[in-house]
């Protein structure tokens, strides 16, 4: 039986931070690990250029970066808003990225409570944006699920929910 030489993984792990990934694009490097992947992590001032060269050295293809909404107002009710988050934030770790040909891709939710046409449409104009200006970009729309194990499932009523009708998944 012959063995297959990896060429592409996709590591789920839903944020891992910048530091740590540099430190695996180092070991990928110094191993001299030759395939292509994606990984999932947040928005952080910790993706510099450099790190962000490293990255795709070792062979970064796509990092999926979840956005959910580009609403200050949204994120904040969400408990999402990233520590120094900012427009420019992310404008800059996209064109980081981009600039050392790595696509970001944004998941955005829409549908949380509370949130309005306008902020829904902050979010699409933003994202709009990006796409225009850094061709790599992809987003896709998710709209909110009602998870029984969620926070906002245990505070419903926080969120402005009056009614639960069942059956809830």
């Amino acid at each position: 039986m012959s063995e297959k030489k990896l060429t592409y993984f996709w590591s789920h792990d839903e944020a891992i931070p910048p530091s740590r990934l540099e430190e695996l694009a180092e070991r990928m490097i110094e191993q001299k690990l030759e395939f292509n992947w994606q990984t999932r992590s947040k928005i952080d001032k910790g993706f510099t250029f450099e790190v962000c060269n490293k990255l795709s050295q070792a062979g970064l293809r796509e990092i999926r970066l979840g956005l959910e909404s580009a609403s200050p107002r949204v994120l904040a009710r969400m408990g999402k808003q990233p520590l120094n988050w900012s427009i420019q934030l992310i404008e800059k770790v996209v064109s980081n990225f981009h600039n050392n040909n790595i696509s970001v891709h944004f998941p955005t939710i829409i549908g949380f409570p509370t949130e309005t046409h306008n902020e829904r449409e902050e979010t699409f104009t933003f994202l709009r944006a990006l796409m225009k200006k850094y061709p790599s970009v992809t987003f896709n729309t998710n709209i909110l699920g009602f998870d029984i194990a969620s926070k906002l499932f245990e505070r419903y009523e926080d969120f402005g929910i009056t009614q639960i009708k069942w059956p809830v998944q």
